[in-house]
């Protein structure tokens, strides 16, 4: 599956390269995959192949495809899970000064996006995040992500795959 994200990823990040900075690159990475893989917004998507397949994704799959994408343009590209949402996150050398951007990958302007103003719990409900968890439940959640590697990220794709093969009964 990395192989088949990394083919897909090819022309996004062969547009970030051109780009003098890790943020800049980060960024233009984020728009491209946009451009060029990520389509639509679907909640239950989270299966890696299928997003390259369908351009459907979710907080989790776009995160997963930014980070395999990301390698070697950016530094220390890693993930970051609650149990209601997952995003990545990055080192960026701005100006000299070494900084930690979060990207939220739902949205092409996700880059470096400052996480208390865009990712409220109102957006994660409009995404179909925590459905059934109360507000004060959602912004607890967000305040509290965990920094994992990309195979954290990957052991997070299978426990959905697993829980919505239990919601189908299967």
């Amino acid at each position: 599956a990395k192989k088949k994200l990394q083919e897909a990823a090819s022309t996004a990040r062969a547009q970030a390269q051109t780009q003098a900075t890790s943020k800049k690159r980060g960024d233009k990475l984020l728009k491209a995959l946009h451009e060029t893989v990520l389509a639509r917004y679907q909640e239950t998507q989270s299966d890696v192949a299928l997003v390259v397949d369908t351009g459907e994704f979710n907080c989790l799959s776009s995160a997963v495809l930014f980070l395999v994408a990301a390698e070697g343009l950016v530094d220390n590209p890693r993930g970051m899970l609650s149990k209601t949402h997952a995003f990545a996150r990055v080192d960026i050398n701005e100006n000299g000064v070494a900084k930690v951007a979060d990207v939220e990958t739902t949205t092409k302007n996700g880059f470096g996006v400052d996480r208390k103003k865009l990712v409220t719990p109102a957006y994660l409900k409009t995404l179909g995040v925590g459905d059934g968890m109360s507000e004060a439940e959602r912004l607890a959640d967000l305040q509290n992500p965990e920094e994992v590697p990309l195979t954290g990220l990957i052991a997070a794709l299978y426990s959905n795959r697993g829980v919505m093969l239990v919601r189908k009964g299967d």
